[in-house]
């Protein structure tokens, strides 16, 4: 993978982590995370 690649999915594995974390696992969906990520929701499939 390009290092932008891997920095932005460390990026979205990230936001996904504090979702998770102040909302708890099964209280967060794929496209909340994408959205607080700031990722296009095309690029997320």
């Amino acid at each position: 993978m390009k290092k932008l690649n891997l920095e932005m999915r460390q990026h979205i594995i990230d936001v996904a982590k504090s979702l998770m974390t102040h909302k708890g696992y099964t209280s967060v969906g794929l496209a909340e995370v994408v959205s607080a990520a700031g990722v296009p929701k095309g690029n997320s499939q």
